[in-house]
This record gives C-alpha cells, structure tokens and sequence, in this order.
C-alpha cells in the first residue's frame, strides 16, 4: 500500500486539492486502518483547505508536520486521528477518468455554472470565497468533482470575467435556448453538425430573442459569420469552447473574429508519420505537424468508434497539457483533397472484409506499402506487409481494415509535391481548429 509523502503534498501534485475536496464534500478518505470522514470543521482542517486554496505551501507544511515529521492532524467524525503519511495514494492515482458523454456534459454545465458566477462578481479573486458561494451548485453539476477541477473552475471564471463585461441581460445556454436555435439555423446552410462549424461548447448571449431575429435575417453563411464576428466584439453573442487547462492558469484566445489574421496564416510543415504495422501494434497513424523544427502538434488518424468504421482524423496540440484541437470536419476534408487533385476514400465498405479477400487485392496495397514505406515508421520490412495484415484480420478484421484505410490515405498525401503536402497540412491543422473564415468565430477558453 503506496502512502501519501513529502512528494505529493507540494502544489505541483494534484494530491492537495483532492484531498481538501474529498474533506470539504464529506467524501471517504482511505488510510492504512481503513476508510473515514474527516471533521470538516476541525480548527486544523479549516486552517489546511484555508491553506489549499490560497496555494499557500508554508501554511500547509506547518499544519501537516512538526519539522519534517508528519503530525496526527487528520480527525475522523468517530475520533480517530491520523497523519498525511498514513492516507493511501492509491485512490488518487489516476483519478482522472476518461470522460465520456455524460461526466464531458457535467463538466461543461459546471463551468457555464461557474463563468455566470464569476461573471455576476466581476470575477472571484478568492478562491474561499468562490467555493463558499459556489461549492454547492458546482458539485450538483458535477458530483464527481475533485480538487483539479475546483482550480479548473476557479481558473476559468477569471480568465472570462477579465475578457467580458458583466452585463444583468445575459443568458447562459449549452443545451437548449440559444444552443438549440443556432444548431437548427446553421442546418439551413449545410452544416448538419454545429461542431464541424464552431466548436462553442457554451453561449453567453445577451437578449438572445433580439440576436436571433438579426441572425435568421442573414441569406449565407458568410453573412451570419460576418453578424456573429460583430456579435462577439460587441459582446452580445459569445460562443466559448472549453478544452483541458493548459497550465495553472485559464488562458483564452479569440477565434475567427479577425480575419485579417488569415492573410498571412503560418505555414506549417509535415513531421514524423507513424503507422505501426507490428503485429499487436498500435491500430491508429501519428502525423506529426512543425512549425520550422519545433513539433506543435498531430494528427491521430483511426477508427471512429469500436467494429466497422470510417476514419477520423483528430488534432492534439503539443506543449499544452496534451490539449485536443478538434476532429478534422470529413466534408471540408473530402473537399480538400478535391482540391489537391488527390483521392477521399473514407468508406470502410470499399476495402476487402476477409483476410481471403485482401490476398485477392494484395498487389493494389502492397504497391501503397512500398511507396510510403521509406516516408514513414512502420516498425516492418516490406516483405512483412502482407503476413502481418493477413495475421490482423484472423484477430481483428476491423483493425485490418482500419490500417488499410489509413495506409490509403497516407499514400495519397505522399503523391503531393513537398511544398503542396506542406500546405495540405497546413490546412488540416487549421481545419481541426475550426480556424478560416469558413468557421464561426468563437473564444477557446483552455
């Protein structure tokens, strides 16, 4: 049983601010003899959250030890007392889970909850204090609350308090209300997925009946990108999409608002390309994208979702806590690829089933394995490629399918000259942001 030390009670860990929310929330600490409460309205455990909260690392050294021994400090609701070095790590490691639907869902109405907050404050400075008149409402948002995300969403109503103006007319919507109406009126011009057009996860909007009506009113896309640009540098209608803190604090930046920003866009150029075709190897393709010799960011490109599936092509920044840009929107894709004279064949009905159908069309892929095969990590010999696709599909017919799929889709990017796969990626990277004219303009709160 792996303890709490002197590692973990420093701020650079998270272990501090899980520990003072699981004593806050009345939540079960396990300790070397067992599970317990902790007295919240102990004078000492007062003093730690207090200390917590401020990040003040001397005050929560001289309430945990005498010197540099841990002192009994944490007391049960039944009495018993015990020290930091007797609490169990092992609960806390890993703690964040992968998100799924529902806890992303939680976690997007907390900070909606948290911004309106913040925003009605002109934003909290003092953590005690935004979690005395939050605390409540935030964990009934998201039950699964921990310290992290108490920071997350301290964080993240500074950062929008300082960006907007508190103003008493404003909604907040992310399910309905103005979510909902601009989700249907972008339908009219194409986009069956709001996403693929703007990213915005939450909308502060002010009279959101008024600003409606004047979007409605506009005949084309680029007239309601070019009202909703006006929209948000009045700040009447803020869309903001939250993604993952990138550091301590909430950093914002503004998106598709200033298109003169495009004129002279950074071109970025192709890294590393991974496509592991060991058996057992990875099932997805890394494309790894440089701005000159430094690696920004990748693409990971691979199933959508679990059996028989197409592809997606998704972003991840790098340098900024593994942050994801977004999914490449496949029609703008399929567009691209139009225009670069090169083939869009994201069908997974269209590549063989069987291990025996593949056999039958073997010399079509091993002619794609061997013109990429110089170009990009495969981890295999060429003579390789056909037994370990053939081994694939007799464990897992769509990880066969899905690295043929990928296979096809790298050699049609290597059929570009250099400059125009440079530019290619290039437009993928901005593509993944939702960054272009052709996109709604939004904030990115991360």
């Amino acid at each position: 049983m792996a303890m709490l030390g002197a590692n973990e009670s420093k701020f650079n860990k998270p272990y501090l601010e899980m520990i003072a929310s699981n004593i806050r929330g009345n939540k079960p600490i396990k300790f070397k003899d067992g599970t317990f409460t902790i007295d919240a309205k102990d004078s000492n455990m007062k003093a730690l959250i207090v200390a917590i909260d401020k990040k003040n690392q001397s005050g929560v050294d001289r309430i945990l030890k005498s010197g540099s021994k841990y002192v009994p400090v944490f007391v049960t609701t039944d009495g018993k007392i015990f020290t930091w070095s007797q609490i169990d790590k092992s609960p806390f490691s890993g703690i964040a889970k992968k998100s799924d639907g529902v806890t992303t869902a939680q976690q997007e109405r907390a900070s909606m909850y948290a911004i309106e907050m913040g925003l009605n404050k002109n934003g909290y400075r003092d953590k005690s204090m935004f979690l005395k008149d939050c605390y409540d409402g935030l964990k009934k948002r998201y039950p699964d609350m921990d310290g992290i995300w108490e920071e997350g969403f301290f964080q993240q109503q500074i950062t929008v308090a300082r960006e907007i103006p508190n103003n008493s007319n404003y909604s907040y919507s992310r399910d309905d209300g103005f979510m909902e109406d601009i989700s249907k009126l972008v339908k009219e011009f194409g986009i069956m997925k709001k996403d693929t057009w703007n990213p915005a996860d939450i909308w502060i909007v002010e009279k959101p009946k008024e600003q409606m009506k004047k979007l409605k009113a506009c005949k084309s896309l680029g007239e309601l990108n070019a009202e909703l640009r006006t929209m948000f540098n009045n700040h009447m209608v803020v869309g903001i999409s939250l993604k993952k803190l990138s550091g301590k604090t909430a950093l914002w930046e503004v998106v598709n608002v200033d298109l003169s920003q495009f004129e002279n866009k950074t071109s970025y150029v192709l890294g590393d390309v991974k496509c592991n075709l060991k058996q057992d190897g990875a099932t997805d393709s890394i494309v790894f994208v440089k701005n000159g010799s430094n690696v920004v960011g990748k693409f990971q490109i691979r199933q959508n979702s679990a059996g028989m599936a197409n592809l997606k092509v998704e972003g991840t920044a790098q340098g900024q806590g593994a942050a994801r840009l977004g999914k490449v929107p496949l029609e703008m894709l399929k567009d691209l690829m139009k225009d670069y004279k090169i083939n869009y064949n994201n069908d997974h009905n269209k590549f063989p089933k069987t291990g025996k159908d593949f056999i039958t069309k073997q010399n079509k892929y091993v002619k794609m394995f061997n013109a990429i095969h110089g170009n990009i990590d495969t981890g295999i010999q060429k003579t390789d490629f056909v037994f370990n696709i053939v081994d694939m599909y007799n464990k897992k017919d769509d990880i066969a399918v899905s690295k043929l799929m990928q296979i096809e889709f790298l050699y049609e990017m290597y059929r570009l000259s250099k400059t125009k796969l440079n530019d290619f990626v290039t437009s993928m990277y901005f593509l993944a942001q939702k960054k272009g004219p052709q996109f709604g303009p939004f904030g990115k709160l991360y």
